[in-house]
Order: structure tokens, then C-alpha cells, then sequence
């Protein structure tokens, strides 16, 4: 059976590196880019209810530009950061003004590190130096510690540290019962109550929770049929830590992608709700460069997700929920790649 892969946008010289990030997205910072993010083509500040919603934007035409907006429903503006750096996500603090990325190393030996970025003036700070490949980097949810995995020795290892350079990382190795690796596809997510969320492939996708140390794992959902889906993506706690928001990508007869629905459930896998679907013209995902979906809660009643929609292209949308759910599409430009939303309520 053929094993459906998510793309990955590089270019030569990092080719071997994307190989190894699975959905990340990643490139070198060419001199065909530029470091000006252009104006966001929508503000719909009233959808974030008060919230601050990030995301990512890359576009391999019309000038190649790539880096992160940032927009704050109170303060009704839209800012910009890290222009043509070459990163992976970009997550915000849950209570101060930072970002948490991986970045592309500009000298050692690492291929892949985390770094903080102040946003009151750009500070950059390179927290980790290895030979690790590092993707996904998070924070927990009080904001004490950063969260990545990495992959190194032909290991998938989850980590937590202090985010202060050198730090000491606490960390566990991935294998299921049958001692195989897994492949994480989404930021790891920590609640409150030190219970663990993973969005993971190997020999098909699923969601598992856990207690940090591995104890009490739970799979709650599960798809091994690999080329004929769903694909589950981007879970994510709901702010009190009881339910999780994720994404299920739906298939057509022909192993065609051709809609995403965002869903909820209970912390046990227990009462699912389909929350909305945004269609797209069906396609062949393998043979895309689109988005790796991504899922982060404004509030309790308002999560903000990416999907592809009907004009192939990714987008960010907020779901309200309520006695019905409703959709605003965020970003609308079908000439770009938006990907990676983080949430700060």
C-alpha cells in the first residue's frame, strides 16, 4: 500500500533536512526572498474576542516572502515578526510577550535548534545547540517550560526544559508495544494537569494522551489504514484541560483530500462533536504543498484552526461555538501558504 506523506517545501541544499521534518516546512533564506511580510489582506479583530492569534505565512510566488503575523483582537492591530527567517512554527507564550520556534542554526553543528524572541525588540535567543533535529517546540501550559522533540541516535525523544539556554532537559523516548518509532505531526501539548497530548504517524495516524513519563496512555483515536484516511491533525487542549480539538481530514473514493472538519472531545476520547467542515476541491495531498493543519483555542467558545479550502489553497479560520457553530475565515489570499497557529487568550 502506498503511505500517504505530507509535503514539505525546501530547496536543494536543505532537501535532506526536510526529509527528517516530516511536515515542517523549512528553506534557506535565498536571496530570491524578501524579509517584508505584505499587509494582511483581513482583520476580522471582533472573531478573536479579545485574543491574540499568530500564524505563519510562506509564498514560493509573488515574491517569496516568508515570516509570522501576529493579531491582536484588543488592541485591534496587526504586527509582523521574524521576515524571512528560516524557522519552524512560531508559538506564543501563554502569558508574556514571546515566541518559541525552531530555527535553522546559522553556525554550529546543529541542523535544527529552539529559539525564544522577545517581541518588544526582536531579542533572538538560541536555547539549544545538539545534532538533534529539533521540530515543533511548544510551551506547557503555565509557561515554565519549553516542550520539542527531537530525533537523534534513531530516536524520537520528547523534551522539557527551563527556556534558559543550557538548560536541563527532562525527557522520554516514543515506542509503542511493538517498539516502533513514532513520528510526531504537531506540536506536543501539556495541560495543567501534566497530561500529555500527541499527534503521531506510524503505519497510520493517531491521537494519544498520557501522564509525562509515558504512565496511563491512552489512544483515542486511530486510523491505520494509511492511503485511504482520515487523517487526524493538530490536537489541542481546551483552556480548562478537558476536551481536545483536532482535526480530521476526510478522502474521497479516488484517496483524494476533499474536506476538513474540525471536531472535539472529552479528555477520554469519549463525547465527539463535529464542529465544522470547510470543503476543498478534491486533490491528491501528496502531490501538494499546502498545510500541515493546526488547531489553538482563543477561549473556551472560540477555536482558531488551518485548513485548505475550496480554492486548494491554506488558510486560518476561527470557529464560535454555540447552540451552532459559525465560521470566520481569517486570511483569504490564495497565493500563499498559512500554517501554525498559536493562540493566546
Amino acid at each position: 500500500m502506498r503511505q500517504r506523506l505530507f509535503a514539505v517545501i525546501a530547496v536543494p541544499a536543505l532537501a535532506v533536512m526536510a526529509g527528517c521534518l516530516s511536515s515542517s516546512i523549512v528553506d534557506d533564506g535565498g536571496s530570491s526572498s524578501t524579509n517584508i511580510l505584505p499587509a494582511l489582506e483581513n482583520t476580522p479583530y471582533d472573531s478573536l474576542g479579545g485574543a491574540k492569534l499568530s500564524w505563519q505565512r510562506f509564498a514560493t510566488t509573488a515574491g517569496s516572502f516568508r515570516g509570522v503575523y501576529l493579531m491582536d483582537g484588543t488592541a485591534r492591530k496587526v504586527t509582523t515578526y521574524l521576515g524571512g527567517r528560516a524557522m519552524d512554527r512560531a508559538m506564543q507564550h501563554p502569558t508574556s510577550g514571546m515566541f518559541v520556534y525552531g530555527g535553522q542554526s546559522l553556525s554550529g553543528a546543529s541542523i535544527f535548534d529552539t529559539y525564544t524572541m522577545r517581541l518588544s525588540d526582536s531579542l533572538e535567543t538560541r536555547i539549544t545547540s545538539g545534532n538533534e533535529v529539533e521540530q515543533y517546540p511548544n510551551w506547557s501550559a503555565d509557561g515554565s517550560l519549553l516542550v520539542l522533540n527531537y530525533r537523534g541516535n534513531g530516536r524520537v525523544t520528547i523534551a522539557r526544559q527551563l527556556p534558559t539556554a543550557g538548560a536541563t532537559r527532562d525527557t522520554m523516548v516514543l515506542l509503542d508495544s511493538q517498539t516502533v518509532q513514532w513520528i510526531i505531526d504537531s506540536p506536543v501539548q501539556i495541560n495543567a494537569a501534566n497530561r500529555v497530548a500527541v499527534v503521531t504517524h506510524s503505519a497510520g495516524w493517531r491521537i494519544t494522551t498520557f501522564d509525562w513519563g509515558g504512565a496511563n496512555r491512552v489512544k483515542l483515536r486511530e486510523d491505520v489504514r494509511n492511503d485511504i484516511g482520515p487523517i487526524f491533525q493538530g490536537a489541542s487542549w481546551s483552556p480548562d484541560g478537558t476536551k481536545l480539538a483536532f482535526l480530521q481530514l476526510n478522502y474521497d473514493g479516488a484517496d483524494q483530500l476533499n474536506s476538513t472538519t474540525l471536531k472535539t472531545m472529552l479528555a477520554d476520547g469519549s463525547g465527539e462533536v463535529s464542529l465544522a467542515t470547510v470543503i476543498t476541491l478534491p486533490f491528491t495531498w501528496n502531490a501538494s504543498s499546502l498545510n500541515d493543519f493546526s488547531v489553538c483555542w482563543l477561549s473556551p467558545t472560540r477555536i482558531a484552526f488551518t485548513a485548505v479550502g475550496n480554492d486548494r489553497a491554506s488558510h486560518v479560520y476561527i470557529a464560535h461555538l454555540g447552540a451552532s457553530t459559525t465560521l470566520t475565515q481569517v486570511t483569504t489570499n490564495s497565493g500563499v501558504f498559512d500554517r501554525g497557529v498559536s493562540c493566546r487568550q
